[in-house]
């Protein structure tokens, strides 16, 4: 993998005509090495070192240097070593040619300008070297403007030097070699081409720098050096289950990962709902040890301290088999275990073979036809995950029925492997194979793609993961994933740790407890719930956490505290790539809910992914814009409270404001918005600002409905002549002065709101 401007890609490949393709699979793997490489880079003394290191030393490293003449020579000769270091530096200075002239002609941060009849997008020339600046000046005379990319004809043509500097390392505390880590620096004779370009100098802290993995080509027990190429495994299997005893046990030990059992319920009901009897174990478990089978005991018969497992699955629509308040004394009695889901039996056999007793399942857990069970238990949920001796997480699984304990896909790569020869001191060959595994896929495991299993995972300790391509491990210390490479990004990422609860009171103040929000709820609102009712609820326990936390208070998904803000959240337009609302399957428009569940300024009022203002990215102010109240109001609730758990009834939003109706359109297939805005002064061609819908409104044609737009925030751009305005696109309502949110919008220029008077704005 190429690691450059803070990111990781794979390197293009090389094919047999000298161009930057993707090389044939027949070829990829076999064992090409030029005469160079074989006898001053994969040698045997190299061999005899990586041999004797000491098992405390973690790196073993060599370094050469050659001729780029020599070097080409012997890539495009197929040597598999020379082709990787090749394709690794054409691509890299590529890539810096792109993001220079990009970052070049986007100094400004200029969004969408706009001219009548037109629309423009400043900043965005792509001028190659030697084309005029806006002012007329030539840049061919400036260094930077000459500097090119580079091609395999540089290599032949121009004599240069290259330094590469090859480490083997050893990872996650194994004593064989799991990675191979590539420096290399290239420096030119001459920089100057016979077509007056300048070469990149790839050197310092613009040196290439590559990482693959290393492997075996022998059996398991058979290399000394390095680990055996993986495959496909049962999940079912002896080995998988002494890997996850081996990380609980390793858990077990982490500082962070410690219970402490004096310390206050980590997602106690919050003042304002009703309580509940607690206990340190959930009100019903199943003893799947019991010398009768499996059954339903309730908390009341169990010692206070006994650990249990905890199942996150993806329910689906066939699951007939839950607890209820007619069949509570029967499954008490024994559980029907022809009639358990294939997941629910997986978890149980997991539960078994791991060496504990109980398990938490919800639908068999959770009196499913009680309210006040069910309501009770959600807003214990985050104790009940948090506190479980680990989570079971079947995330391979689409349905209860599917299971989990599966064989796996074999791994994927972005580099694909192929091998070098080493030779060894006896004369013999070892095949080391070199690759790059590609990082988890969360998109790949049906469980990621459902709202309620996010907070389930977020709010465990420890998570046993069940996926598609293998066992995975994450707690509050680690993350250990066998099916990736060793520095692959966080599967996982710890956006909540409670191992900081408590300790880091600043996180809420310094901006850290804010952006985990913004983190969780984007991620929260690309996932499907099969109610919309449940849009609030199934994210309510994280938002508990963030309250107690914190001391904000919640607002049917947004923060009195970051009202301002909060309410700029808009639908994510990126992946909108046609007609809004045209069975786009990307980023649909949904309809609006029949059944309320939060006022139109909340995020939680639709369907589909948002996004909001980036924190601190944008100069973002007020603009003429304040909050003189808001309010909502809960089902069943008559106090007030910080945080409540019930459905919403409603909510009011007041504010002061500038306003403008204007005509609109829809956009273009292909454009990243929804609709353009149009000026009624300058006729409909003039356009002067963009929007995107929250919803599908049925009656909302741009003939026959204007558009009104509320200011909210001026972005204040350095070096830019016109101030783009944010705001809320709303619609009137029957109520004089209240309106409903429809949407959210850009207008380029602020002199759309010269001489509009503020007033005040009812939103429902």
């Amino acid at each position: 993998m190429l690691s450059r401007h803070g990111n990781k890609q794979p390197p293009h490949s090389i094919s047999a005509n000298g161009q930057l393709d993707e090389a044939s699979s027949e070829r990829r793997q076999e064992a090409e090495l030029c005469w160079f490489c074989q006898n001053e880079v994969f040698t045997a003394e190299l061999h005899q070192r990586l041999l004797s290191s000491p098992n405390q030393c973690q790196s073993v490293s060599l370094k050469y240097s050659r001729l780029s003449q020599d070097f080409y020579v012997s890539a495009l000769a197929r040597c598999r070593w020379c082709q990787s270091l090749l394709s690794g530096i054409l691509t890299a200075a590529h890539l810096d040619y792109w993001y220079d002239h990009w970052n070049g002609s986007h100094s400004d941060g200029s969004s969408m300008g706009v001219e009548q009849g037109d629309v423009e997008v400043e900043g965005l020339e792509t001028d190659g070297p030697g084309s005029e600046s806006e002012s007329g000046s030539s840049k061919d005379d400036d260094q930077s403007s000459r500097e090119w990319t580079l091609s395999l004809q540089d290599f032949e043509k121009n004599p240069g030097m290259l330094f590469i500097e090859v480490a083997f390392i050893k990872r996650n505390s194994l004593d064989v070699y799991t990675m191979i880590e590539v420096a290399l620096e290239l420096s030119w004779q001459s920089r100057e081409t016979e077509g007056g370009n300048l070469l990149p100098d790839l050197k310092g802290d613009k040196a290439v720098q590559l990482t693959f993995e290393a492997f075996s080509k022998l059996g398991p027990t058979q290399s000394r050096l390095f680990s055996s190429l993986p495959g496909a495994n049962n999940l079912a299997s002896d080995q998988c289950f002494q890997l996850a005893k081996t990380w609980i046990k390793e858990c077990e030990q982490h500082e962070k990962c410690q219970f402490k059992s004096e310390e206050p319920r980590l997602n106690s009901p919050p003042t304002g709902t009703d309580s509940v009897a607690l206990s340190r174990i959930p009100r019903y478990l199943i003893n799947i040890s019991h010398p009768q089978g499996p059954r339903v005991v309730i908390h009341r018969s169990l010692p206070q301290e006994i650990k249990y497992v905890a199942l996150s699955y993806v329910w689906g629509v066939n699951q007939t088999y839950v607890l209820t308040k007619a069949t509570l004394e029967e499954k008490c009695s024994s559980l029907d275990l022809s009639r358990l889901p294939k997941t629910i039996i997986d978890a149980i056999e997991v539960t078994r073979r791991l060496g504990y007793t109980y398990l938490w399942v919800d639908a068999l857990c959770i009196v499913q036809d009680a309210g006040d069970d069910m309501k009770d238990e959600i807003a214990v949920m985050g104790t009940i995950y948090h506190d479980s001796a680990v989570t079971i997480i079947a995330a391979n699984a689409s349905s209860s029925i599917d299971g989990f304990l599966r064989v796996t896909e074999s791994p994927n790569f972005f580099v694909d492997p192929f091998d070098i020869p080493v030779m060894t001191k006896h004369g013999t060959v070892e095949y080391l194979s070199v690759g790059y595994r590609s990082y988890y896929k969360p998109f790949r495991d049906p469980i990621n793609s459902r709202a309620w299993t996010l907070q389930e995972r977020i709010l465990s300790a420890r998570n046993l993961v069940y996926s598609y391509n293998g066992l995975k491990w994450s707690c509050q210390a680690c993350e250990r994933n066998p099916s990736g490479p060793p520095d692959a990004p966080l599967m996982f990422p710890r956006i909540l740790s409670h191992g900081n609860f408590g300790e880091s009171k600043g996180m809420a103040s310094n901006g850290g407890l804010r952006q985990a929000w913004l983190d969780i709820r984007s991620e929260y609102t690309s996932r499907k719930l099969t109610y919309g009712r449940d849009k609030l609820a199934a994210i309510s326990a994280i938002a508990f956490e963030i309250a107690k936390e914190s001391g904000w208070t919640y607002l049917a998904g947004l923060w009195k505290e970051h009202l301002f803000l909060d309410l700029q959240w808009h639908r994510d337009p990126q992946s909108t790539m046609s007609r809004p609302g045209k069975d786009d399957p990307t980023n649909p428009l949904y309809p609006r809910s029949t059944e309320y569940r939060a006022p139109t300024w909340s995020w939680a009022s639709m369907d589909g992914p948002v996004v909001d203002p980036a924190e601190g990215g944008d100069p973002r102010d007020e603009f003429h814009f304040r909050i003189l109240s808001c309010d909502v109001e809960y089902r069943n609730v008559a106090a007030p409270a910080k945080f409540h758990f019930e459905p919403v009834r409603c909510g009011l939003l007041v504010l002061e404001a500038r306003m403008i109706e204007l005509d609109w359109r829809w956009a273009d297939p292909g454009d990243l918005t929804d609709t353009f805005l149009l000026d009624p002064e300058q006729g409909i061609s003039y356009i002067c600002g963009e929007a995107n819908f929250d919803v599908e409104e049925p009656d909302l044609e741009p003939e026959k409905t204007k558009v009104c737009c509320l200011a909210m925030s001026v972005l204040n751009y350095e070096n830019r002549k016109r101030l783009p305005v944010e705001g809320l696109l709303i619609l009137r309502e029957k109520e004089p002065e209240t309106f409903r949110r429809i949407g959210f919008f850009k207008i380029y220029s602020t002199a759309m709101f010269d001489g509009v008077s503020d007033r005040t704005i009812r939103i429902v």
